[in-house]
């Protein structure tokens, strides 16, 4: 989490990869006098209904967002990696979108049917995680960790089975 003086346009709840559900990061926002807050969890709106609620009890201005993952193939070069400590590019980059102006709910259904493959996706990369974990003589069970996301799944996730294992 990022604050400014009064503004967080960035954050995440534990409807993706964040660790504090929808109100106790409203109580945070709160506690850090932010202003405006923007909920942008990793491709899904789930938390949406509940932030806006929140943001409202406690005078804070919501604007719905999302964090979009997007599949990029751009040619790299070797020496930009090198210099930014890294050994490859990277395989997805992540693009915040805001929606400030309201009624959003009249395409809410179409944006939720057009996020729902973005988190599908993240569903075979979790599962390769698991069998990595498992690889080490863990025993995760990849249907425990899939029923803790409330959206999107993410390390987070992962990270409550092996602690719970």
């Amino acid at each position: 989490m990022m604050w400014t003086s009064s503004f967080d346009l960035h954050c995440h709840t534990t409807h993706s990869d964040g660790s504090l559900s929808v109100d106790e990061l409203a109580d945070e926002m709160a506690k850090q006098q932010v202003k405006v807050w923007s909920l942008t969890d990793h491709d899904t709106i789930a938390g949406w209904d509940e932030a806006k609620r929140a943001a409202s009890e406690r005078g804070i201005r919501f604007i719905p967002g999302v964090e979009l993952t997007c599949d990029v193939e751009l040619p790299w070069n070797r020496e930009i990696l090198e210099a930014n400590s890294r050994n490859r590019p990277p395989s997805s980059w992540h693009l915040l979108a805001y929606f400030p102006h309201e009624p959003l709910e009249d395409g809410l259904k179409q944006f939720e049917a057009w996020l729902s493959p973005l988190h599908e996706d993240r569903v075979p990369r979790m599962l390769e995680m698991i069998d990595k974990v498992n690889a080490f003589g863990m025993k995760i069970d990849p249907v425990d960790v899939l029923s803790r996301a409330k959206g999107s799944v993410g390390r987070p996730h992962l990270a409550m089975a092996m602690v719970d294992a």
